[in-house]
C-alpha cells in the first residue's frame, strides 16, 4: 500500500499553510521522521500523514522534491575565476570547480546556472 493517496495530496498539501508548533523540525529531520514511518514493517496512517505534513512545512514541499532552502542563492556563487583545461565541449572554473558549456555568441553557461558573457578581448562577465 502507497501513502498518501494520490487523492490525499491536494488536502495534505491545503494543511501547509498552518503555522508550524513551537520547536519546528528542520527539512531533514523532517525528511528523516518521514523516511523511518514508511520504512517501518507496520505503518500507521496517522503518523504517516503527520510526518507528510511536517515535511512540507519544513521543506517548503512534499517528500521527495527539492527542498526550497537547498536552492542555491546566486549571490553565494563562487565566480569561475579563470577558464582552465577546456576542451571541445567547454572549460572549467579554477576558482570554482564548475564547468561551462559553450553558448551563443562565445559566452558561456555553468552547470550550476550561472551565465557568463563575453566581453572585450578574452575576458568574462558572469553572473
Amino acid at each position: 500500500m502507497t501513502f498518501p493517496k494520490p487523492w490525499l495530496l491536494p488536502l495534505l498539501a491545503s494543511l501547509a499553510w498552518l503555522p508550524a508548533a513551537a520547536g519546528a523540525q528542520t527539512c531533514a529531520e523532517a525528511t528523516q521522521a518521514y523516511n523511518l514511518v514508511n520504512q517501518a514493517p507496520v505503518r500507521d496512517k496517522d503518523d504517516m500523514a503527520r510526518t507528510y505534513r511536517d515535511v512540507t512545512r519544513a521543506c517548503g514541499g512534499p517528500p521527495g522534491q527539492p527542498s526550497l532552502a537547498a536552492v542555491p542563492d546566486r549571490a553565494l556563487r563562487t565566480p569561475p575565476g579563470r577558464f582552465v583545461r577546456c576542451d571541445r565541449n567547454g572549460c572549467w572554473g579554477s576558482a570554482n570547480n564548475v564547468h561551462y558549456s559553450y553558448a551563443a555568441n562565445g559566452d558561456m553557461r555553468g552547470a550550476d546556472g550561472s551565465y557568463c558573457t563575453r566581453g572585450a578581448g578574452k575576458s568574462f562577465s558572469c553572473n
